[in-house]
């Protein structure tokens, strides 16, 4: 059985595991710690799938436009990091670019502007692709009514490979 494992990098991302029909199997926020990813407990969600048919996919992390110095070399630290433990598990990994994955998974949603902007709010359009790609599929933050967008990012990202057969 091959799993489609989908990660959001960032603190706030987060990681869902598909299995060979497309159903959610796991799905995890981003484990952190005070000092940024807590590598032991991610290390830990991959233990379960060392060696096995697997395929991590997660963005390829570019410039981001207004985006700090310290908050680039977090997100450069994390690629690392799910590069290693990948590296580790022997579990096999890809990159894809947003707007790569983005297109499959958003086609016949219509465009989202972010507010007063012209450009896309994607954001928005991801819940509008996961509302509809998995009407049953909640990732209600705790405590709120809000979705999780790094739930739903990792879940279009893995929905893209298993697409893909990756």
């Amino acid at each position: 059985m091959k799993y489609y494992i989908g990660i959001d990098i960032g603190l706030q991302g987060g990681i869902v595991i598909l299995d060979k029909d497309g159903q959610v199997k796991e799905s995890h926020a981003m484990p952190t710690d005070k000092s940024g990813i807590d590598i032991i407990e991610l290390d830990k969600i991959f233990w379960d799938y060392e060696g096995s048919p697997a395929m991590v996919v997660f963005e390829k992390l570019g410039p981001i436009f207004g985006s700090s110095k310290k908050t680039t070399w977090s997100m450069g630290m994390q690629v690392g990091i799910v590069k290693a433990i990948c590296a580790i598990r022997s579990v096999p990994y890809t990159e894809v670019p947003a707007k790569t994955w983005q297109k499959e998974m958003f086609q016949g949603i219509p465009a989202i502007n972010k507010s007063g902007k012209s450009s896309l709010d994607t954001k928005a359009m991801a819940l509008e692709a996961f509302k509809r790609l998995y009407p049953g599929v909640s990732f209600k933050k705790p405590k709120s009514d809000k979705q999780h967008d790094g739930l739903i990012d990792s879940l279009l990202i893995a929905g893209y490979a298993s697409r893909k057969n990756l």
